[in-house]
C-alpha cells in the first residue's frame, strides 16, 4: 500500500515554530535544523566523545530512527571544530556471478555477514587494543539496524 504524501497545514508549522516541511529531503541543510531530544542529544555527544578521546560505541535503532543523520551531525562537528580525527567510513564494492561490475554491495549484504560470522569481531578487537600509554589509538562508533545490537551482545557479553 502506497501513502500519498502528507503536507503540513501553515497553521500547523506556525504551532511548532517550523519555518520549512522537516519531512522534506532539503530541510536537514546544517546541525542547526536537526531536531534534538534528550536521547538523540547524549547519543550525539557520546559519539563525539568517542571520536575525539577514543572508546567503542555501537549506536543501533531502526530504519529511520536517525542513526544517519547523528552520524552527519558527528562529521560536522569534527570539521567545524578543526577536531584531530580522521574518520573512515568503509565503502565496499562486491560482485556476483551475475552482477554487473562494479555493482554496489547493499547494506543487508555486509549486514549479514557480520551477523554470520565473529571473525571480523575478533579482528576488530585486535585494533581496538592498540594503544600508545594509556591513549587508545582507534576509536571505533559502529552504526547499525537492531542485528548488530544483538552481535555484539552475543559477542561482548
Amino acid at each position: 500500500m502506497l501513502l500519498k504524501k502528507q503536507v503540513l497545514f501553515p497553521a500547523t508549522k506556525k504551532h511548532f515554530g517550523l519555518f520549512r516541511d522537516p519531512f522534506e529531503d532539503s530541510a536537514i541543510q546544517s546541525a542547526e535544523d536537526v531536531f534534538v531530544t534528550p536521547d538523540s542529544r547524549y547519543v550525539r555527544e557520546a559519539m563525539y566523545q568517542t571520536a575525539r578521546y577514543g572508546g567503542f560505541l555501537a549506536v543501533s535503532g531502526e530504519s529511520g530512527s536517525g542513526k544517519t543523520t547523528l552520524r552527519r551531525y558527528l562529521i560536522d562537528r569534527i570539521n567545524r571544530e578543526n577536531t584531530p580525527v580522521i574518520v573512515i567510513a568503509p565503502y565496499a564494492l562486491a560482485m556476483e556471478d551475475n552482477d554487473v561490475k562494479g555493482k554496489t554491495l547493499k547494506a543487508s549484504n555486509i549486514a549479514e555477514s557480520i551477523v554470520n560470522t565473529l571473525s571480523p569481531l575478533e579482528n576488530l578487537k585486535r585494533f581496538f587494543e592498540l594503544e600508545d600509554g594509556f591513549k587508545k589509538l582507534l576509536s571505533i562508533i559502529w552504526i547499525g539496524q537492531p542485528d548488530l545490537e544483538l552481535t555484539l551482545n552475543f559477542w561482548f557479553y
